[in-house]
């Protein structure tokens, strides 16, 4: 960190989970002094976030939860949400679609940043997330996973300042839907870290 994408030019080859997102945060020194990027963000991620649900879930056995990536831990037609844009976002779409959460909302304060992001994924529904009225009861019921993916520091620039009210307005509506107990609780995957200067 903050080199997951520039280091993969140093790489004799890559794993598999790094072809599709384009980030690194492992290298691995293989025999003969090749080296090889993995990332093993999509794995925390994910077993982090399978790790909350109960012993006893609604659909299947746990054990086929962790194991068959194209089940549906939290139910069909359910989605995710990301707040952030670098290589732990690019992580988290791919661990989070591999969940089979779709659409998958982006919530960043570079736009242009987003819209990259969004190119580099044709394969999955990303949505990007740019204004308070695009979040409404619809998608406040079928959110049911959020990952944070931004350092810890506060707001100042308008576009900062932005990301925090997109993503308090996700968070309270998320919280009233509960409360009507029209959906289980949500998860919320904080990858806190910060940026020294």
């Amino acid at each position: 960190m903050p080199h997951k994408l520039d280091a993969l030019s140093l790489m004799d080859s890559v794993g598999p989970e790094v072809d599709e997102i384009g980030s690194i945060n492992t290298i691995v020194v293989l025999k003969g002094g090749k080296l090889e990027g993995r990332n093993t963000d999509v794995l925390g991620i994910r077993n982090a976030l399978l790790s909350t649900l109960s012993p006893e879930p609604e659909e299947g056995e746990r054990e086929k939860e962790i194991k068959d990536e194209s089940h549906h831990p939290w139910g069909k037609e359910k989605s995710g949400l990301i707040i952030g844009g670098g290589g732990t976002t690019r992580a988290a779409i791919y661990a989070l679609s591999k969940m089979g959460l779709s659409p998958i909302h982006l919530i960043n304060r570079d736009s242009d940043e987003t819209r990259s992001i969004i190119e580099s994924f044709p394969q999955y529904e990303l949505v990007a997330l740019e204004e308070e009225e695009q979040w409404g009861v619809k998608e406040a019921e079928a959110c049911q996973v959020v990952v944070g993916a931004i350092p810890s520091f506060e707001p100042e620039t308008e576009g900062e300042k932005k990301v925090y009210r997109l993503a308090e307005k996700v968070f309270r509506m998320g919280q009233e839907v509960v409360k009507r107990g029209e959906g289980r609780q949500r998860r919320l995957l904080e990858m806190a870290y910060k940026v020294s200067s």
